[in-house]
Order: structure tokens, then C-alpha cells, then sequence
């Protein structure tokens, strides 16, 4: 959350204490220690203060944390891979603390009046280990977006480092790293269910991992069920509806891409991709893609139909429309010259080999000069190029 994570502690711990009462069996919560200071403060990074900022909010969730009563707390710590950390100056250890009920019933087997843990999570190998027991994946700053905006986009650059510093620990790899650890062992069986709640969602990686996860159909790992919940509107107006839907989409392309490869198979369905047409022996260009209404595509090129161009150039528009091609080709095209179709570069025939030259005598039928062979060549259709469809249409 970055430093908003201030704002709403007391709320996500009384979310916690609710939780915990009504199912200390099965309730669990996995807390990544703040990495920046607390809303307010005013820090930046570099800055002597940031230091001592983010210890002071670490301070402020662990006596929170110790003042939330009938829960149990393990501190875990995970290690990123040195290879998947670009940064040189971010410590490679990420800090985290697992909650669980601290009730207790009766064992026998401990004796006459022995006890033993009630929550489930509580016999999980990283809650005696203390740890992440593999390597964890560091998030690419490829995947840093801003989720809170209406439009997401790719920032080439450096982004706010409050977006920065959110992204530093997530990722589907560091999830899936992370929910395998916790729910294995005892809790590793198809036969359990696990449904992971986000209630700090800013980004598509936990959700990335859960579905990674269901994808494997483990026999090891609980089958796993995702909800995510964004915190309330503060800064950012619509920021928490905007996160909700960027997430989706992220997650359906996610998706979409796994099943055109084969990663998530679904009964009943046969990804079929399509792969363009490669050029034949003769050196012909495939026929234009049908669905093209207002152009012809040709190679990488897309020009508009010529039918087009004059039907706009004479309407009641032309005037909008002269306007539109100039600052077209302003821009663009700077020469002003229409589109013209790319020619294969010609052979030099002083390069071709004169003994392997053959005579060929002329025959009847065939045009004997250049005008009456142009003519011939207006009429018929090039043997090598395919008649551009006559009508298209764009989806």
C-alpha cells in the first residue's frame, strides 16, 4: 500500500481480530512489512530521514500487532534471487509476519492436561522455519503501473516512487513462491481449500499467482480461490474502482494468453493459433487479411482505399478533412507524396552471368511492343500478384 498503509491499520486489525474469533481453525494473515514511512511524513528516498521513517512504521504494525489479542505471530523472511533483482541497492530480504489464532484444545497425546494449536496454518513449514524455504522472485520493473489510474500505461522512465515502492514486493512469481510455502506440508492436499482475500489490492500479481497455481493442479498444494478488496478513496478519486477494473483486465489477458499457449487447458477446447501465411517460392505477397473496410493492408503498410479518399475529399466534410492530411503529413509526411506500394529491389543484369543467357524466339499471340504490353497488363490480373479483394470490413 506504501504510506497509505498508515491510514488504514487500526481498520485492517480490526478486520483481523473479527476473523480470527469467528474462524481460529482456518483464518490466517500474511502481513509484508512496510517498505516505506508512515502517510505524512514527508520522506523521500536518499533522504537521511527515510531510514528511520520505514523502522518507525514497521515499529508502529508490530506493537499493533502485539496489542491484537488471542492471535499468535512468526516473523518470516523470504530471500530474493540476486539474479532477478536489478536494483544494487535493495536489500535482498523481505520482512513478513504470519497471524494466526493462539487458540488451544485439548491433546492428550501431550498429557493429561496438554494442549495444542487450533489454527491449522500453525503446522505449515514456514511457520516453524521462520522462512520462505526457496528463493523468491523479484517483481520486474516492467510490471510497475500506476492501478489507480483510469488509463494504465507503460512508463519508460522512473515512476512515482510511492507506485514503485508498492510493486517492490509482488509479483506472480513471489506469490506463487510464497503460497506454496505457506500451504504446504500438512495443508499441501488437493483435498483442502484455500481461499486467498487481498484486502490490500494494487496490483494483478497475488491474483496472477493464484491463477498460475490452479493452473498446476498440484496434488501438494490446496485448491485455491482468489478475492481481492481495495481500500477506501482517499487520495486518488475512483483510485480503489480503478484498481478493481485494471486488475480484471490484467488478469483476463493474463488468461486469454494461457490458453492460446496451452498453459491452462479447459475441457472441451483446442487453442488454435493463427499463423500468418509465409511467402510462396514465387516471391507472392499473401492476400490482405479479410475484415478491412476502409483499408488494404500491404506488408506493414496500412493506406487507406482510394474510393475513401475521394469520397471524403467531396463531401461536406472536405474542408475537416484537408485540415486532417495536412497535419497528417506535417507530421508524417513530410514529401506530401500519397501512399505508394514498396517495389522489390531490381536485379542488376550486368551482375547475371552472360553464358547462362538463352534466346528466346518471339511467338504468335503475344503483344510486340511496350504500349500494347502495358495494355494486356491493365486487363489481366499479374500472375504474382493476387487481385486485392473488392470489398473489406473492419471488426
Amino acid at each position: 500500500m506504501g504510506s497509505t498503509h498508515s491510514i488504514y491499520l487500526q481498520d485492517y486489525i480490526a478486520i483481523m481480530s473479527a476473523e480470527l474469533n469467528h474462524h481460529p481453525r482456518t483464518a490466517a494473515f500474511l502481513i509484508v512489512m512496510p517498505n516505506t514511512p508512515i502517510f505524512g511524513r514527508g520522506a523521500r528516498p536518499k533522504e537521511a530521514d527515510w531510514g528511520p521513517g520505514v523502522s518507525e512504521a514497521r515499529d508502529g504494525v508490530t506493537d499493533s500487532l502485539k496489542a491484537l489479542a488471542g492471535s499468535s505471530r512468526k516473523r518470516l523472511v523470504a530471500i530474493y534471487s540476486a539474479d532477478s533483482m536489478g536494483s544494487k541497492s535493495r536489500p535482498l530480504t523481505v520482512e513478513m509476519i504470519l497471524v494466526t489464532s493462539a487458540a488451544t484444545e485439548s491433546d492428550g497425546s501431550r498429557g493429561p492436561n496438554g494442549t495444542k494449536p487450533v489454527s491449522l496454518f500453525q503446522l505449515s513449514p514456514a511457520w516453524h522455519r521462520e522462512a520462505i524455504p526457496q528463493l523468491v522472485e523479484a517483481n520486474s520493473r516492467g510490471n510497475f503501473r500506476s492501478f489507480a489510474d483510469s488509463l494504465v500505461i507503460f512508463d519508460r522512465g522512473n515512476p512515482d516512487f510511492n507506485i514503485e515502492f508498492r510493486q517492490h514486493n509482488t509479483g506472480a512469481a513471489f506469490w506463487d513462491a510464497v503460497l506454496a510455502s505457506v500451504c504446504c506440508g500438512p495443508l499441501g492436499s488437493s483435498e483442502f481449500a484455500c481461499q486467498v482475500r487481498e484486502w490490500t489490492l494494487y496490483d494483478p500479481g497475488l491474483a496472477l499467482a493464484v491463477a498460475d497455481i490452479r493452473a498446476r493442479k498440484s496434488c501438494k498444494l490446496p485448491v485455491f480461490g482468489y478475492a481481492g478488496v481495495t481500500w477506501q478513496d482517499f487520495i486518488h478519486h475512483h483510485g480503489g474502482l480503478h484498481i478493481v477494473d485494471n486488475v480484471k483486465e490484467a488478469l483476463l489477458a493474463h488468461l486469454v494468453h494461457g490458453v492460446s499457449q496451452g498453459a491452462y487447458p479447459l475441457p472441451g477446447l483446442t487453442p488454435v493459433l493463427e499463423v500468418p501465411e509465409s511467402r510462396g517460392g514465387s516471391g507472392a505477397a499473401p492476400a490482405p487479411p479479410s475484415g478491412f473496410q476502409h483499408c488494404c493492408p500491404r506488408d506493414s503498410d496500412l493506406p487507406l482505399k482510394q474510393e475513401l479518399y475521394d469520397f471524403w475529399s467531396s463531401s461536406a466534410l472536405k474542408d475537416q478533412w484537408a485540415a486532417l492530411v495536412k497535419e497528417h503529413d506535417d507530421k508524417l509526411n513530410k514529401s506530401g507524396v500519397p501512399h505508394k506500394a514498396r517495389r522489390a529491389p531490381e536485379t542488376n543484369t550486368a551482375d547475371l552471368p552472360g553464358a547462362d543467357a538463352v534466346a528466346i524466339p518471339p511467338q504468335d499471340g503475344l503483344p510486340s511492343t511496350v504500349l500494347a504490353l502495358k495494355e494486356v497488363q491493365h486487363r489481366q490480373p499479374h500472375p504474382h500478384k493476387p487481385t486485392p479483394p473488392s470489398s473489406c470490413q473492419i471488426n
